[in-house]
């Protein structure tokens, strides 16, 4: 038992010595870890969320008459563009990752308006069944969207509408907001946005100080397998000039019976794509520290 409480209090001296540069100490060897008599061989595993955004802009299809009609013109042709806006590092506990799980992604249905992504069939602003030009249906939909303008503003003044008040007011200024959206979205179409959450588990080799963590394009997104599209998000590793590593104390060459502890080095993480840093952060590394011998 003072054989242990001895060891502990070297590897806590060593601590206190590497914490002067923010490092940690482990020992290497058998030991019952959770009850379990285990080999320990301190390692590092890394962990990277990213956070991947994509935009949508639908065209309406009155788009080509909203600057004519409205004032302001209207995307005019579809497009869609990806943007990895996000990004945290952290060090792999199983513990851990097993409870902080990734948020998960959604799909959203419109009903008989249409989905998400597109307009319905039959647009909003048909109240009947006869026949026009689209042109013309452009000219409708905008009277149509400043009759709901001063309306709403009457029923605010309560110059109409003078039985609506509390919640039927509150509703009926909610359904004349909501069609009002859905008039103008015909000639501004829409922006959709998505967000997406994606770990990637990253074990430290040796000296290595670069890792590819996954290709990516700002048209298509993430790139799966050998796709020569789009450019690689990279973890970069940068080792510190760690001074608790050169002057950590060992045991004397006399001493009859020692223990290795291997000291992390604080080494500066960097998730970079398109050559910026998305996100930085300094972690103990294992892989770049030193092993020492302390006696028992």
């Amino acid at each position: 038992m003072k054989k242990i409480l001895t060891l502990v209090a070297l590897i806590s001296s060593i601590s206190i010595v590497a914490a002067q540069d923010s490092a940690t100490a482990t020992l290497i060897g058998i030991q019952s870890v959770d009850g379990a008599t285990t080999f320990v061989e301190p390692s590092t595993t890394i962990v990277v969320d990213l956070t991947i955004e994509k935009e949508q802009i639908i065209p309406g299809p009155y788009a080509r008459y909203a600057q004519k009609l409205l004032g302001t013109r209207g995307n005019l042709v579809e497009r869609t563009s990806y943007d990895v806006t996000a990004a945290t590092i952290s060090l792999a506990d199983c513990k851990t990752l097993a409870t902080n799980e990734l948020a998960q992604d959604k799909v959203e249905i419109a009903s008989h308006l249409g989905t998400i992504d597109e307009f319905a069939k039959i647009l909003p602003n048909r109240l009947d069944n006869s026949i026009v030009s689209a042109e013309e249906a452009a000219e409708q939909t905008v009277q149509a969207i400043f009759n709901i303008r001063k309306h709403r503003m009457e029923l605010i003044t309560g110059e109409a509408g003078e039985n609506v008040f509390g919640a039927g007011l509150k509703d009926a200024l909610q359904a004349l907001d909501a069609t009002e959206q859905s008039y103008l979205e015909l000639f501004y179409g829409k922006k959709i946005t998505t967000v997406t959450h994606h770990r990637y588990i990253i074990p430290v080799e040796g000296d290595k100080t670069s890792y590819n963590i996954v290709k990516f394009s700002n048209v298509s997104g993430i790139e799966e397998g050998d796709s020569s599209d789009g450019s690689p998000v990279v973890l970069k590793i940068t080792p510190s000039a760690n001074t608790a590593l050169k002057y950590s104390s060992e045991a004397d060459a006399r001493a009859k019976s020692t223990a290795e502890v291997r000291i992390a080095n604080m080494a500066k993480c960097e998730v970079v794509y398109d050559d910026a840093a998305i996100a930085t952060v300094t972690l103990p590394i294992y892989e770049f520290g030193k092993t020492v011998k302390v006696a028992k």
